[in-house]
């Protein structure tokens, strides 16, 4: 909402040492130069850290066209003419005060959210179930700091009919300021963890700090099971509603009361009762930490009057909120993965977790630093890492910092331990050749400066990078679940390198997400599974005569399409073999591979007369399961494949698995599941039916870097063969992606447009081998380094493939192997 600087000298306590524009409107709150995107309207604060300081920027800032600053430090004016400049005590108190006023603004309902654990999740799902009652503003990602919620409560706008923001603290004196910001109306506790317990002198003292933020709520949403933390809550606010949700086996009864929970298939069934109405919610995320914030949730919407039927549909909805873990290739065939982001035990935990899942056949290593968020020190400290330690299998395990030294007296042999006091002498005395074949975390906290290590660690390739979003395709494998009948099975595509995004990474993912099956296009992509240790029924679709014995040694089961494949297969069978499975492929009308109606006597008869091969599975494949004009001729097919597959049933005496829907098969062909579907593009979010675009996350990115900017005279052209033409003054930038990345000719000369800062800009000229040019006249703040889209959440897939003339599944699968590809995943 646009303020103008002469209202908020009111706000903001300082002496105006330079005003140019008292009507200036202030709409963007910036305190990083590299992120300006209305520059006429932003209000620049030089905040003070451990390792920046915002005045060596307000040059810069100036430059990219910034008009009004917040300083503790005198400026030379002169570089800031026609400018506002506020001279403060501290800038970030007056960042605070600014967010203090402007809530007070807004006679809305503001819910404010602490705890130690779960504050972004409950945001988030909470947000996504109101908002379907209410226009919610909520706080981003996790912005919950000193800086993060008063640049959260600024997003309130005259549009905000609820607040919904978290606050997190570190140290005594935090929350005190943080909560006349959101000024809460109504507050909800999470849990008491151990996070940043260092900063506190006990735990008890870290529970009254947060509980500061509900000074203005009416009412106070908390676990009942949380015993300290829920009879602290009453003790401290005699005077407030306290809203409670919790098992039957408290000494009193909870406003939500859980009666019990059981397993609904591969789902969780949760058993409520809420003022004498029970009722009953079902979910696929079934860890612990996730249930407890789904009570939650249901807790506050139940007392916001939300209807039972609209919340438990909203519920199975729910997925899983994006954290930050990265997963790269390392040196000498390692896989690096990166979660030097968090540092409190639970993360520890989910880290761990995430590479033994990853790691396939490779040995698990681990490098980590002391941890300074969790708090605990000497024998506590390491009697806590021990503790889960214990319960992994290190190849080798490096320790960083003084404290963790003592380590080694607990770490048995064969396990290497190496233990070093800083992260420099690690660098410094460490033989990185050493690593070869391992699965490393990285693991601590960011004074240590870890990112230096994974650095040394990660093969060096090109800088354009697929990055590959594995809690995007946790989502979508589970918006398809969510269609299927409990019974049915689920097989998924990783044939093509996973569609070009690894298919040994999307593998261990799919393991571990427990789907049935898994499908490969040829008997090579199949072996790289396995010997990437994934145990999970593989079945490959195209076999010759020179891939059987591959098939028997890493257990592939074949596609057998044609007499003339299943005759050389029996006749290279080992005459003990017995029962080795296969599947059998119906033509119902795509008139691609099959065995058709009439010839199926004469595949019983071979079946039947030999009992080397078993068939597990009888299949077929709609031709234009997504075009709505061709619906009759889907149903066509549906109904030949039945009276195929009735014949085959009767004929072989028994049942194998059915299966003929495709990704949008599943979705717009919901009668016809039979007993297991199949997977494909649909598992990264594109090309899929109009009925779930809104719940299905883009997967794969593209993206590259802007190599240099360059100012055009207007009739210069640039590129080969002149193509591209100045016809006025403009600005481009190379950037370092071209056709042998996947990135075609025909994109180029303006047929697309990529992302850079949030603006799309279109290629100039022709596409270049290993780079091309892109015209960013229109973005002011555009420098070099700088990030380009190519597709992901914007520009998508779909748009680049409309401009090739083809599919999704031809832009994923043109993409070079040079390019780097970084899979990561929200802890």
């Amino acid at each position: 909402m646009p303020v103008l600087f002469c209202d908020i000298k009111t706000a903001i306590k300082g002496e105006v040492v330079l005003e140019s524009n008292s009507k200036a409107l202030v709409s963007e709150l910036v305190i990083d130069s590299r992120k300006i995107f209305r520059a006429n309207a932003s209000l620049f604060f030089a905040l003070k850290g451990v390792r920046q300081d915002g005045h060596k920027y307000l040059k810069q800032a100036y430059d990219l066209g910034v008009r009004n600053f917040v300083v503790s430090e005198m400026p030379d004016l002169s570089i800031l003419s026609g400018s506002n400049v506020f001279l403060v005590e501290n800038v970030l108190d007056a960042l605070q005060s600014l967010a203090k006023w402007h809530r007070g603004h807004f006679k809305i309902p503001v819910i404010g959210i602490t705890g130690s654990n779960g504050k972004t999740v409950v945001k988030e799902w909470l947000s996504q179930m109101m908002s379907s009652f209410f226009r919610v503003t909520k706080s981003p990602k996790s912005f919950n700091s000193q800086i993060g919620v008063p640049l959260s409560v600024w997003n309130l706008n005259s549009d905000s009919q609820l607040g919904v923001f978290e606050a997190g603290i570190s140290l005594p004196g935090e929350m005190e300021k943080l909560s006349p910001i959101i000024d809460c109306d109504y507050g909800i506790f999470t849990i008491l963890g151990d996070a940043h317990d260092e900063g506190f002198s006990s735990k008890s003292q870290k529970l009254a700090e947060k509980l500061l933020l509900f000074s203005s709520a009416k009412v106070i949403f908390c676990n009942a099971d949380q015993k300290e933390s829920y009879w602290k809550i009453r003790e401290s606010f005699p005077e407030k509603e306290i809203v409670s949700y919790g098992s039957i086996s408290n000494s009193f009864v909870p406003d939500l009361l859980l009666l019990n929970d059981d397993w609904h298939g591969k789902d969780k069934s949760l058993h409520l009762k809420y003022k004498n109405i029970e009722f009953e919610i079902v979910t696929r995320l079934t860890d612990k930490a996730s249930i407890e914030n789904i009570l939650m949730v249901c807790l506050v919407a139940l007392y916001f009057n939300l209807p039972v039927e609209k919340i438990t549909e909203l519920i199975r909805l729910l997925q899983p909120v994006e954290m930050r873990m990265e997963m790269k290739s390392g040196i000498h065939q390692s896989i690096i993965i990166n979660d030097s982001y968090n540092s409190d035990i639970t993360s520890l935990k989910a880290g761990l977790d995430f590479a033994k899942q990853q790691g396939g056949i490779n040995k698990m290593s681990l490098i980590i630093s002391e941890l300074f968020e969790i708090g605990q020190k000497g024998e506590e400290l390491l009697n806590e890492l021990w503790s889960i330690l214990q319960n992994y299998s290190f190849f080798r395990i490096i320790t960083i910092g003084k404290q963790l030294s003592g380590l080694k007296h607990r770490i048995p042999s064969p396990v290497r331990y190496y233990a070093y006091d800083t992260t420099a002498e690690f660098l410094a005395e460490y033989d990185f050749e050493d690593f070869s074949q391992e699965t490393i975390l990285v693991k601590g906290s960011r004074a240590f400066g870890l990112e230096k290590v994974v650095e040394r660690l990660e093969l060096k390739t090109h800088r354009t990078v697929l990055q590959v979003d594995l809690d995007a395709m946790r989502n979508n494998i589970n918006v398809f679940a969510s269609r299927l009948n409990p019974e049915t099975k689920m097989l998924v595509m990783v044939k093509a390198s996973g569609y070009g995004s690894g298919s040994e990474e999307i593998g261990r993912l799919l393991e571990y997400q427990k789907v049935d099956y898994l499908a490969v296009a040829y008997a090579d992509e199949g072996i790289e599974l396995r010997k990437s240790g994934i145990s999970l029924p593989i079945l490959v679709l195209n076999t010759d005569e020179a891939s059987f014995q591959s098939l028997l040694d890493y257990r592939l089961e074949p596609e057998i399409f044609s007499f003339k494949q299943l005759k050389s297969f029996l006749e290279f069978l080992d005459p003990k073999t017995k029962d080795f499975p296969i599947h059998i492929k119906f033509d119902t009308g795509m008139h691609r591979l099959g065995f058709e109606e009439y010839q199926l006597d004469e595949l019983f008869n071979i079946l039947k007369s030999d009992s080397r091969v078993k068939v597990v599975s009888v299949f077929s494949h709609l031709a234009a399961s997504d075009e709505k004009e061709h619906d009759s001729f889907s149903e066509k097919q549906f109904a030949v494949f039945n009276l195929m597959y009735k014949k085959f049933e009767a004929n072989l005496k028994y049942s194998p698995i059915r299966h003929i829907l495709n990704s949008s098969g599943i979705i717009r062909f919901p009668g016809f599941q039979l007993d297991m579907v199949r997977l494909g593009i649909g598992l990264y979010g594109v090309e899929v039916p109009n009925e779930i675009k809104s719940e299905v996350k883009p997967v794969l990115q593209l993206k590259t870097f802007v190599s240099q900017i360059k100012e055009i005279e207007a009739g210069e052209t640039i590129g080969y063969g002149r193509r591209g033409r100045a016809d006025k003054k403009m600005k481009i930038a190379t950037i370092g992606i071209g056709y042998a990345d996947g990135f075609l000719r025909i994109a180029g000369n303006g047929n697309y447009s990529v992302l850079v800062n949030g603006i799309l800009v279109p290629t100039i000229g022709n596409i270049c081998m290993d780079m091309c040019m892109i015209d960013v006249t229109t973005i002011d703040s555009v420098q070099e380094g700088d990030e380009v889209f190519i597709f992901g959440k914007s520009p998508t897939a779909d748009q680049l493939a409309r401009v090739y003339n083809t599919i999704a599944y031809e832009v994923f699968t043109n993409i070079s192997p040079r390019v780097k590809r970084v899979y990561f995943q929200e802890n």
